[in-house]
Order: C-alpha cells, then sequence, then structure tokens
C-alpha cells in the first residue's frame, strides 16, 4: 500500500510541477515577449528546479547551524534534486511556449 501512494505522491507532483513551470513560462510570455522561446521555457524550468531547495532549505539551515550533518552532502544532493526537478517540469514549460507563440489565439493555449 505504501508503495502506491509513492507512487501516486511523485504523479502528483510531476503534474503540480509541470503546471508551474507551464504558469511561469506563460507569465515570462507576457512579461518578456522579446525573450526567445527557448530561453522562457529554460528559465521556467530552472525557477521551478529551485522549488525543492526553497521548502527544505529552513530543515537543512537549522541542523547544519548545530553541527550535526555535513553541508557538502547537502549541497550536492540539492544539486542533483533540482537537476532531476527541472528536467521533469521542462516538458510542460516547452509545450506551452510552443503553443503561445505558434498561430492562434494565446488565451486558448491552456485547453
Amino acid at each position: 500500500m505504501s508503495a502506491l501512494i509513492g507512487i501516486w505522491a511523485i504523479a502528483v507532483f510531476v503534474v503540480v510541477l509541470n503546471g508551474f513551470s507551464a504558469g511561469l513560462t506563460a507569465f515570462f510570455h507576457l512579461w518578456r515577449s522579446k525573450q526567445a522561446r527557448r530561453s522562457r521555457a529554460l528559465t521556467a524550468a530552472a525557477i521551478t528546479g529551485l522549488i525543492p531547495l526553497v521548502v527544505a532549505a529552513p530543515a537543512v539551515l537549522t541542523q547544519t547551524s548545530n553541527g550535526t550533518v555535513s553541508v557538502v552532502g547537502f549541497i550536492v544532493g540539492f544539486g542533483v534534486l533540482s537537476v532531476l526537478t527541472m528536467a521533469v517540469s521542462l516538458p510542460g514549460a516547452v509545450i506551452i511556449a510552443r503553443k503561445l507563440d505558434g498561430p492562434g489565439d494565446a488565451y486558448r493555449a491552456f485547453e
């Protein structure tokens, strides 16, 4: 049962990350319309990749201030987790960037 819950949680997390990345891409489409499509998608995916770092940073800073754990392991772990999160959120950003730059109405890109 716990494996099923874990798979479900990962699937929901992937959908949420792609939705957040797609929303950032749409925001960058409005805010930085002169920026290239690839650059907007990569910027949105990179910002989305920082979400796990922001969520877990207070706990890590508390443990490292006490001197109980090595900081190097956390830095490497957060780097790998950020790259993985960026890779997972990239498809949502790319799809929305293509739809917004394509012909047609921009408000229909999220349908």
